[in-house]
């Protein structure tokens, strides 16, 4: 897999410890206690629909979290806090690469569903609705800070060396920048017209992997002979 020629955006700033506790308790059930997954599950629920800061935040470190690569990088303050947590679930990981990766892959796909499927602006569970079911006030969008740090992080992720979380980057980006009427949630997080970055990007991939498949004298089939 080749990187080298598609103008990768700036590395993500490091996700919040808080965030990978969250996650650590919830990749690692066979480490967490039932309880304390269950809570994970509800405090991930409740910060999404908090107010809409709190839903751009979660998701912003969702993001950090998928372009993580090594925990080591971690900041000396984020990597204090961890330590003082005492979590087992996310000791675990940190010295299990494989464990990462997985980590990774679920903070990315806790990512989309929050921006396919976002909580509604209103968390009052009484809040007047229309025809379709839509709540009166709409559901929970992104503010334009978090959606700008979020798509260069989604594209740093799509040209990373493993697979598994390119899968995840190019998921989440598809999900998240098209409608489709077969959704219940017809949100466009990340619209491809206020992004124009996104297309240029894949095909500058596109020419870097046919590139990279390529003989010496540029036909791609003398790399198979």
């Amino acid at each position: 897999h080749t990187t080298a020629s598609t103008s990768l955006p700036p590395s993500a700033m490091p996700p919040s410890a808080e965030t990978l506790l969250l996650l650590s308790t919830l990749s690692n059930p066979a480490v967490t206690p039932h309880a304390q997954h269950t809570e994970a599950l509800a405090a991930r629920d409740r910060a999404l629909a908090a107010s809409a800061a709190s839903y751009g935040q979660l998701c912003v470190n969702f993001a950090r979290t998928l372009a993580t690569i090594n925990p080591a990088t971690l900041p000396e303050s984020e990597q204090s806090k961890l330590a003082q947590a005492n979590s087992p679930a996310l000791q675990a990981l940190q010295v299990d690469p494989k464990g990462w990766v997985a980590l990774r892959q679920m903070a990315g796909l806790l990512l989309k569903n929050a921006l396919v499927a976002p909580p509604p602006a209103d968390p009052d569970p009484n809040v007047a609705r229309d025809g379709l079911g839509w709540p009166a006030g709409g559901y929970m969008q992104l503010s334009p800070e978090c959606a700008a740090e979020i798509k260069p992080i989604l594209l740093q992720c799509l040209a990373e060396g493993n697979a598994n979380i390119r899968r995840v980057a190019s998921t989440t980006i598809s999900a998240a920048s098209v409608s489709s009427e077969s959704r219940r949630f017809r949100v466009v997080s990340l619209p491809l017209a206020s992004w124009p970055e996104l297309l240029p990007f894949l095909l500058r991939c596109i020419e870097a992997g046919l590139s990279a498949t390529a003989g010496p004298d540029g036909d791609a089939t003398a790399a198979a002979a």
